[in-house]
């Protein structure tokens, strides 16, 4: 009896201090006051407009990021494809399948932009191309020797400034990422996301900001003078200055 009253203070004390190091090292938000929220009960339901259509292959479902690319809307789909949508009939006009490294693997397209007429995308696995004419062209690619030392991870989404392409790493691979549990990532709140910048002029890489929790979507700001980062796992919306 007494053993176990020992073992149940010790757990209770080691929660306590667990607690106490979790609530200083993560200090709460300020409040802010927020407007009340307005009358939506007048907004119709959704309607799936691509249901059906973007997805031709049964349990492989996941359209990522939309663009509009030459008259069409674009996106990245589970299977490995980048598919192009008629904005009127919104019927599939084409699908062309990423390629995979000679070494084998998978292919997930996430983020897309285009720039100046040209489409760049991020690969889930650690590339940055730019698709012209029908054609991918790898532009980055984590296995190179170079990437590799950066120490990437899992590609999401990308923005591109001043011939400058910032990624959002969301954090280390340390698994296949095959089998990665989101899940327990999430609610791991480590703080191993990055943003790597890609100049495109010079062919050069580096980490641009690190220890960043989940970096997921990312949108310049203030006139360009800025970077807003989702950082997923921290519910929170990030500044990184350009200038």
């Amino acid at each position: 009896m007494l053993h176990q009253l020992k073992i149940v203070l010790t757990s209770t004390i080691v929660c306590l201090i667990a607690v106490i190091f979790y609530t200083s090292y993560y200090p709460a938000p300020d409040r802010i006051n927020l407007p009340p929220p307005a009358d939506i009960s007048n907004i119709p339901h959704p309607v799936y407009l691509t249901e059906g259509r973007v997805d031709h292959i049964p349990g492989t479902p996941g359209a990522e990021s939309l663009v509009r690319y030459q008259g069409d809307i674009v996106t990245g789909t589970s299977d490995g494809y980048l598919v192009g949508v008629d904005p009127d009939s919104l019927e599939t006009r084409w699908r062309i399948k990423c390629p995979l490294r000679s070494s084998g693997g998978w292919c997930r397209i996430l983020g897309l932009r285009v720039v100046e007429g040209v489409l760049f995308g991020v690969d889930l696995f650690g590339r940055l191309f730019k698709f012209q004419s029908g054609q991918f062209h790898w532009l980055l690619d984590s296995q190179s020797p170079d990437i590799a030392k950066l120490g990437p991870g899992f590609f999401n989404d990308l923005v591109v400034h001043k011939d400058v392409v910032y990624i959002t790493d969301s954090f280390t691979a340390r698994e296949d990422k095959r089998h990665l549990n989101l899940f327990q990532r999430f609610y791991s709140f480590e703080a191993d996301g990055k943003i790597i910048a890609y100049n495109l002029k010079t062919g050069r890489a580096w980490v641009f900001a690190d220890k960043l929790h989940i970096p997921n979507r990312i949108e310049l700001y203030h006139n360009s003078r800025s970077l807003l980062v989702a950082e997923s796992s921290m519910f929170r919306i990030s500044e990184l200055d350009l200038e």
